[in-house]
């Protein structure tokens, strides 16, 4: 590095360890990703490129269906959501007044997350604890409505190849490797839960998530007052568990229920060996927050 650039990188370090989403990012793999950022003006009442963006100095308004959605003043990350979903998107970023960011491109921040994979796991803590954010303030969490008609058979599930069939249709593993679904497959659990019983209760450690095969889960919150059902071929507790926080919501067996357990250690050993699939895991996962996002400037849209 050129001793000129030297000072700026670290300025650019040392800023973008201050956000939470980074902080325990160890310094090696956040040089990279201060090495990629450049800096960008933006006068008032410009757009922001696609990208995404750490706003040093300046404010920042999300436009949302077609509105104003919120606004973000320095030390906020935006355009993260659509940098990583890597999809078109109405959304726009108008610099309130004049604005200066560290910006990451999506083609840089891609190869970042694939060659660093302490950065690419803060990534999916980071969108998974959005995404938990976002479905507390929709009703239903922001789920699809229950269809009591979809069942996953669980016949032959001791079967690792059964499991790994299981494992392949499951949204949250797009174009996933075989290998990949084979370890995910030996380190799930086969559980079975009686009519009635609880699975977990709100405010309790998520240290993994179920994957329902057959039957159903009956779900509300307290804080929240969400009251969803969720049934076969549904996750639940994975954004909980890779955003390690505590359960949202109360969560019992609706009938006698079938699943697979795996915990976040499984998931993230699988995901560190396989960097590809860990990609696209991240960018559904930034899909999910994004469309979220949407029906959250909707909802509110239709209250002011």
């Amino acid at each position: 590095m050129p001793q000129a650039e030297q000072p700026a990188t670290i300025e650019r370090l040392l800023a973008i360890r201050a956000l939470p989403l980074f902080s325990d990012v160890h310094l090696d793999e956040l040089a990279v990703v201060a090495e990629h950022a450049r800096p960008t003006e933006c006068a008032r009442g410009e757009t922001l490129p696609a990208g995404i963006h750490l706003i040093v100095t300046g404010e920042v308004v999300e436009y949302r269906a077609g509105r104003p959605f919120r606004t973000h003043g320095p030390q906020h990350v935006v355009g993260g959501f659509e940098a990583l979903a890597l999809a078109a998107s109405d959304t726009r970023l108008v610099c309130e007044q004049d604005t200066s960011t560290l910006t990451i491109g999506r083609s840089d921040l891609r190869d970042i997350l694939e060659d660093n994979f302490g950065t690419l796991s803060a990534a999916l803590q980071g969108v998974a604890a959005s995404i938990l954010r976002l479905r507390r303030q929709l009703p239903g969490g922001g789920f699809p409505q229950h269809d009591a008609r979809r069942k996953t058979e669980p016949a032959a599930l001791d079967q690792l190849w059964v499991r790994t069939a299981f494992l392949r249709a499951q949204r949250w593993l797009p174009a996933a490797r075989i290998e990949t679904l084979g370890h995910l497959a030996r380190e799930a659990s086969l559980v079975s839960i009686p009519d009635r019983m609880v699975l977990w209760r709100e405010g309790e450690p998520a240290d993994d998530a179920v994957m329902v095969i057959a039957g159903a889960v009956a779900c509300t919150s307290t804080a929240g007052g969400h009251r969803f059902e969720r049934g076969g071929g549904a996750i639940l507790g994975l954004d909980e568990a890779l955003a390690m926080e505590p359960r949202w919501y109360h969560a019992t067996a609706h009938a006698p229920l079938t699943a697979l357990r795996l915990t976040r250690a499984a998931v993230l050993d699988a995901l560190e060996d396989d960097p590809d699939t860990a990609l696209d895991m991240l960018t559904t996962l930034a899909r999910v927050a994004s469309r979220l996002r949407d029906h959250v400037a909707r909802a509110t849209t239709r209250m002011s």
